[in-house]
């Protein structure tokens, strides 16, 4: 994993734990992570860790869908992400 991330010039997913080793991107790189609405307004570690060496980390709001039988905690129900967004962020970031 440390590796994958080492050679990624850019990296999306979902904001939590698979997050992790964005510390071993070069400086420069990016991020762009979506998290429940309800939750982006809450201090997140994960940008920290980018912020600490150096990354481009975007925050995109994701909308909260369904709920999960075997977990009712809304925080690990579905999330949908305007793919509209994400488009326009990633060509912002990649300057296309």
């Amino acid at each position: 994993k440390v590796n994958l991330f080492a050679n990624a010039d850019i990296v999306v997913a979902p904001t939590g734990a698979n997050l992790t080793h964005a510390h071993s991107m070069k400086p420069g790189g990016i991020v762009i992570d979506f998290n429940h609405s309800f939750e982006i307004s809450e201090e997140c570690g994960w940008n920290n860790i980018g912020d600490a060496v150096g990354l481009d980390w975007t925050t995109l709001m994701a909308e909260t869908t369904g709920q999960c039988i075997e977990r009712p905690k809304p925080k690990n129900s579905h999330m949908r992400v305007n793919i509209n967004k994400l488009t326009k962020v990633i060509n912002d970031k990649l300057a296309i």
